[in-house]
């Protein structure tokens, strides 16, 4: 008796197909301080390993204060469905308030598994980087107060421009 037994075996690692933060087109600002206020969602080609999350850096592609980790702290991640079985991975973070800016905001994801074991290739968001954040507190409700002396008298003058 003979049995022949065809499989296939695969080999490839998995890609990113898109990341997407959850402030468009990345904007993070004073008004999204809080728990749970900021997400990166990565889309995959195939089905995902849902006991291997990947491993997201946010990272300036700037130069600045070391205390980017300290202004988006990782919450949580899950896995969910789209195309794909577990190919949708979403990290959520409390977003601290803390005074903290910088222009150009990626991400450096690494780490994840397809369902056979394959590890994704290193990926980078575009060095033009994918958004921004500004949670510093600026000025009189985030406006510019300049007070101007007039006159001769005690007459003061408040010029508020945005």
């Amino acid at each position: 008796h003979t049995s022949t037994e065809t499989f296939d075996m695969d080999q490839v690692e998995p890609t990113v197909i898109s990341v997407t933060f959850s402030s468009h087109p990345g904007w993070i600002n004073r008004a999204d301080i809080g728990n749970g206020n900021f997400t990166v969602t990565v889309v995959y080609d195939e089905e995902m390993n849902d006991l291997v999350a990947p491993t997201i850096d946010l990272e300036p592609f700037e130069q600045g204060s070391p205390i980017l980790d300290d202004a988006l702290q990782f919450a949580s991640g899950a896995w969910s469905s789209g195309s794909n079985t577990n190919d949708t991975y979403t990290a959520t973070y409390n977003v601290i308030d803390v005074a903290y800016a910088n222009e150009s905001l990626g991400a450096n994801i690494d780490n994840a598994q397809d369902a056979c074991g394959n590890t994704q290739e290193d990926y980078n968001t575009d060095s033009e980087g994918d958004g921004t954040i500004d949670i510093t507190q600026s000025g009189v409700n985030d406006a510019i107060v300049s007070i101007i002396a007039s006159g001769t008298g005690h007459d003061i003058d408040i010029v508020q421009s945005d």
